[in-house]
């Protein structure tokens, strides 16, 4: 550019510039003896999920309010499309989490910076090229979250927000309602979805329950029925367990869809007619009763509509089996 053209010393020379090392030569426009040259480094970064960490990631992925409804449906209160710049992972105390920091562009060879955010938050390797696997672990004394940031010359290129939490774990007993077909119920799916929130289920009690009530149409007087029937009876045995799932024959006296229930808060799971495809129905009933709500919508015509967190465990329909950082939180506050 000429020197006196100084609206041009203003408009970019590289438009929205790729990641990648750029080698720049520069010279006046009217002399071949002022002239310069030098290296732009255009770096990125960002934490994305490991198949190694064992607990939870949330950085958005697959939600888009574009498909599901308003941001006022969401279960975050505002829009999310795409994939976070500051992504959280759940970590249980005194154990390892793993993040995978992406470096762009690959073979680039500078050195990004890794730096804790809290003296709870130990991690390693302290720098990476061209990406790394961070293993990072917070103590029993963290007050609230920690995080992991990824710089290059100072600069900070992305986080990763680390939440610590303690281990929790639930014993629940199994009832087949009148001998209700109930093979294949296991807490294998229950663990490998609450583990993102540090909770583990063991299975500590299963029998044959006879009811008089119920029938092949079970209303909402009849499940309540029953659950007091059994939860006395769980007391007549001295047997002590933290929820309780009913398996029971036949379907829903209302609506012949609704696959199952669970109590908001409480510790009752009704599941109607087992078969080994509900696993998620039964995690998704399990989220009911440790504080989470549907994220799913009704239209005017009383069809469920999907909501925008398509993968989200409280959502409507299909194997979905994620929880966010909010539902960590509540269901492991």
């Amino acid at each position: 550019r000429n020197w006196w053209d100084v609206p041009g010393w203003f408009i970019p020379s590289i438009n929205a510039p790729k990641p990648a090392i750029y080698n720049i030569n520069a010279h006046a426009f009217d002399s071949r003896f002022l002239r310069d040259d030098g290296k732009l480094v255009f770096v990125g970064a960002d934490f994305i999920e490991s198949v190694n960490h064992p607990y939870g990631f949330d950085d958005y992925t697959n939600w888009s309010t574009t498909d599901g409804g308003s941001a006022s449906e969401d279960y975050y209160k505002e829009n999310r499309n795409g994939r976070s710049k500051w992504p959280y992972a759940s970590v249980l105390i005194d154990h390892d989490g793993f993040s995978a920091l992406n470096v762009s562009p690959y073979g680039c060879n500078e050195e990004i910076g890794i730096n804790s955010g809290s003296q709870h938050l130990t991690f390693m390797p302290n720098t990476a090229r061209d990406g790394a696997l961070i293993t990072f672990s917070m103590d029993g004394n963290a007050l609230g979250n920690g995080f992991l940031s990824a710089a290059y010359n100072g600069v900070e290129l992305c986080r990763l927000l680390v939440v610590p939490l303690r281990e929790k774990t639930y014993q629940i007993a199994v009832i087949h309602v009148n001998y209700a077909t109930c093979s294949g119920v296991s807490v294998s799916t229950l663990n490998k979805v609450f583990g993102q929130a540090a909770i583990t289920f063991t299975s500590a009690y299963e029998c044959d329950f006879p009811f008089a009530g119920g029938g092949s149409g079970w209303t909402a007087t009849n499940r309540r029925n029953v659950s007091i029937a059994v939860e006395n009876m769980l007391e007549s045995r001295s047997i002590i367990v933290d929820q309780v799932v009913l398996i029971l024959p036949g379907a829903d006296a209302n609506d012949a869809n609704v696959l199952g229930w669970g109590e908001v808060s409480g510790r009752v799971i009704w599941i109607y007619s087992w078969s080994a495809s509900k696993q998620y129905v039964l995690a998704h009933e399990f989220g009911h009763t440790l504080g989470l709500s549907d994220e799913y919508t009704y239209n005017p015509g009383g069809n469920s509509i999907s909501a925008a967190d398509k993968d989200n465990l409280m959502n409507y329909g299909g194997d979905k089996s994620k929880l966010r950082y909010n539902q960590w939180r509540t269901v492991n506050p």
